[in-house]
């Protein structure tokens, strides 16, 4: 049985500013308009995040059964900027299992994950 899940295309996630309080959504990068919204909050829900630096280069491919508290772990540890998510209503297999193909498709920067080693914990 096959299963098929469908994956928004990240250049169509909207980039989230990670300033001292709270995220404001400040730029589509792929359309070039710039958007700012207070009081944009990352959900406690799960889904699938990716952190980038300033120059808007990809660090980092995540999952997460709770967003919010997943990407405040990175604060502080990981110099990153932005971040763009979406919400999942996957099994966590599926979620690493997508977060895998996204890594091997992207292949982030700061990544230590590979397929390889991941595949051993899962």
């Amino acid at each position: 049985m096959e299963l098929r899940i469908d994956i928004p295309d990240i250049e169509s996630i909207p980039f989230i500013k990670m300033d001292e309080d709270k995220p404001i959504l400040i730029s589509n990068n792929s359309s070039g308009k710039t958007y700012r919204i207070t009081n944009l909050k990352i959900p406690k829900e799960e889904g699938i995040y990716f952190l980038y630096d300033r120059e808007y280069c990809l660090l980092y491919i995540g999952q997460s059964e709770n967003l919010l508290s997943r990407i405040s772990t990175h604060r502080g540890k990981d110099d990153f900027f932005y971040v763009k998510f979406f919400i999942t209503n996957f099994t966590k297999r599926v979620r690493i299992a997508v977060e895998q193909l996204l890594i091997d498709k992207y292949k982030p920067k700061n990544q230590l994950f590979t397929t390889q080693n991941v595949r051993a914990y899962t």
